[in-house]
């Protein structure tokens, strides 16, 4: 009885700890939702910003390493982060992308590596390609957690059904990061 008992009460102990992790992690990302300080409608005025003052377009561009992007002004990140940084939970940087020397700057994932991109889709390569800021997210994992500025782009869906791809790279919305956060 008294193994049983002990199992029982590190369970229970175990459950607490995971618990008590979810609910902060839920209150942290409060902290960037909580339109009681008006976070949520700054945020909106933020992504109209980039709407309104930001070119809304950018040019398919593709790595060697087979990686295709949509390449944006990198005002996305120069101009947009010094606006939300206040409102993002501690420990999120600026996205890297724009201080690396083999980095590509603001863009739009299109699709990764693995992805087959049949090679007459490379005949789009520096074309321009339109989207529309819809809203920010912290999106991501446990161990990262990423700042992003969701984009509506159905040009980018009609490029990877036309590369007889799913509409989406891997199923997430397009988007621009602009800040992250490393565990």
């Amino acid at each position: 009885m008294k193994g049983t008992s002990r199992r029982t009460a590190v369970s229970i102990f175990v459950f607490s700890l995971v618990f008590i992790s979810m609910l902060f992690s839920l209150a942290v990302a409060a902290k960037v939702v909580d339109s009681g300080r008006g976070t949520i409608q700054y945020l909106d005025e933020v992504s109209s910003y980039a709407k309104k003052h930001l070119p809304l377009s950018g040019v398919l561009n593709k790595k060697t390493s087979g990686f295709w992007y949509l390449k944006v002004d990198d005002a996305y990140i120069n101009e947009v982060y010094p606006k939300i940084k206040k409102l993002l939970p501690r420990g999120f940087f600026m996205a890297p992308y724009l201080n690396r020397k083999s980095g590509v700057g603001a863009h739009i994932s299109v699709a990764y590596e693995k992805e087959s991109i049949p090679q007459v889709m490379s005949s789009e390569l520096g074309k321009s390609f339109s989207f529309e800021p819809k809203e920010f997210k912290i999106v991501g994992s446990k161990k990262k957690q990423y700042a992003v500025l969701v984009v509506n782009a159905d040009s980018l869906k009609d490029f990877r059904l036309r590369a007889k791809l799913s509409p989406l790279l891997q199923n997430h919305e397009f988007h621009i990061t602009i800040a992250q956060k490393k565990d």
